[in-house]
């Protein structure tokens, strides 16, 4: 839901007991700076569809660097990601649309 699942909502979710998620889409650095920035100190996660990680590789460290909640990966190969992900000792959550 990239556009509708930003900071405030994700912090929102968090503050009812869920799991909120920043929805990265193919925002820019700034963008997502700024939606952690607008949880304050609640623990959110952040999600990205597989093909803009691996268009802009910068966004994988950049919400790494953050320590969310967890990491959402969709329409995609998640193995590329995945290792620098578990590395990190963050959750990942990988949604799955076909075998």
């Amino acid at each position: 839901m990239p556009g509708l699942a930003h900071g405030q909502l994700a912090a929102a979710v968090a503050q009812a007991g869920g799991l909120g998620l920043i929805g990265g889409g193919e925002y820019d650095a700034d963008w997502i700076a700024a939606q952690f920035r607008a949880t304050g100190r609640e623990a959110v996660g952040c999600g990205f569809t597989t093909w803009h990680l691996n268009k802009f590789p910068g966004r994988l460290d950049q919400v790494l660097s953050r320590r969310p909640r967890a990491f959402l990966l969709s329409h995609g190969d998640p193995p590329p990601m995945a290792p620098r992900i578990k590395q990190a000792k963050i959750p990942l959550i990988c949604q799955v649309q076909d075998l």
